[in-house]
């Protein structure tokens, strides 16, 4: 990895360490915003909020998937329908939604509503790392979102090191029935291999999206990961023995609930992927 890269997350703990203390006190100061309650309306957003160091006790609205920080927030998205009479309830000083998730008139909901609403699209490592920056500046977290931003250069280099260079990934979710669906290349994971010395394969797009088995085999990736639970079903799929990788039982399990949330534990993915993918690849004998 390039060694520019790697000075970036050591700054930033620097830069906490010099300029914040604990509470609500920037170098001494009174900070220009402090903020206690949060909303979270996807799990991955509220993963997101506990890597930057936001205390579960401070994350009062979840969705009813949310299992990841344990918190004892109220339910404010039921499955995909938000409840706005919750939302308002609680009253969380800030709201975070994933713009993948949401259609921009759930978001002008919540502003109409006169809530303080904070839109997500993380598609980058560097997305990534400025959202836990700025979450952390409103909740006073900047050593700890530190450390963990750390940890996730850590893994990328981790997985660089473990992996042969230039292995062909491809991330899956379906499943025989219901068909499959491929993540695309503008998306978080797709950055992380990339920047790991993989090639990631998919479609332009920074979501998950439907794939025939024609263009997966044209495609051809070296190693397809999938969630574990889905593991078996696409390994007895006889269509999909048409796809090499999968064929060569080039397939790696992944906890689904880690891989499928956007910004979820990618400390635990990024290991996940560097033990998993680099076994394969040296038992299968990816060229």
């Amino acid at each position: 990895m390039n060694r520019a890269i790697w000075c970036v997350a050591p700054l930033i703990a620097l830069f906490a360490l010099i300029g914040c203390s604990s509470g609500n006190a920037l170098g001494g100061k009174q900070r220009p915003e402090f903020v206690r309650t949060y909303a979270s309306m996807s799990p991955g957003a509220t993963e997101m909020l506990y890597a930057a160091g936001v205390p579960q006790q401070a994350i009062i609205g979840k969705t009813s998937s949310c299992n990841y920080p344990k918190t004892g927030g109220a339910i404010i998205v039921n499955g995909t329908t938000p409840n706005f009479e919750k939302i308002l309830e609680i009253k969380p000083e800030r709201v975070y939604v994933e713009k993948d998730l949401y259609g921009q008139a759930t978001i002008d909901k919540l502003n109409e509503l006169g809530l303080k609403t904070v839109v997500l699209e993380i598609n980058s490592l560097e997305s990534y790392e400025e959202a836990l920056i700025q979450i952390s500046k409103l909740a006073g977290t900047e050593i700890p979102a530190a450390e963990y931003i750390d940890k996730v250069y850590a893994g990328v280099s981790t997985y660089e090191a473990s992996v042969k260079n230039g292995t062909k990934i491809s991330v899956l979710t379906g499943n025989p029935q219901a068909g499959y669906l491929v993540l695309g290349k503008q998306s978080l994971i797709a950055d992380l291999i990339t920047k790991g010395k993989g090639e990631f394969v998919g479609p332009d797009s920074q979501k998950f999206d439907a794939v025939s088995i024609e263009q997966l085999t044209a495609w051809n990736p070296d190693v397809v990961v999938i969630p574990r639970g889905e593991k078996d079903a696409l390994m007895a799929d006889p269509a999909m023995k048409a796809v090499p990788a999968i064929a060569k039982r080039n397939v790696l399990g992944v906890d689904g609930d880690i891989l499928l949330r956007n910004g979820g534990r990618v400390d635990k993915l990024l290991e996940g992927f560097a033990v998993g993918i680099g076994r394969i690849v040296d038992l299968g004998g990816v060229k």
